[in-house]
């Protein structure tokens, strides 16, 4: 059985947290911080471009889509304490 509720999902009696948030890595600074920051979640991270899904953790998809436009970043966890952490982490590359 599946739900989904607003950014939370329902899955075999266990709730699943999905945060999705607009970013900006123009700057390889930005990049490099990027990526030491998402490694030290255990949860899935994504960057999602248009329709399509990658690996928030893999240095290629994050380099060649590094000066893209309209890129967001969703974590999907268990765990509300990674949800909250990985928002306040997020706000260093939000999209002004």
């Amino acid at each position: 059985m599946y739900i989904k509720i607003f950014n939370k999902h329902i899955f075999s009696s266990k709730i699943i947290f999905v945060k999705k948030i607009q970013i900006d890595l123009h700057h390889f600074d930005d990049l490099i911080d990027f990526m030491k920051t998402v490694r030290s979640f255990d949860s899935d991270i994504n960057i999602i471009k248009g329709s399509i899904v990658y690996d928030a953790k893999s240095i290629l998809a994050v380099i060649s889509l590094s000066r893209t436009e309209n890129l967001f970043v969703e974590i999907i966890t268990y765990n509300t304490s990674e949800e909250l952490r990985f928002c306040e982490e997020m706000k260093r590359f939000r999209k002004e």
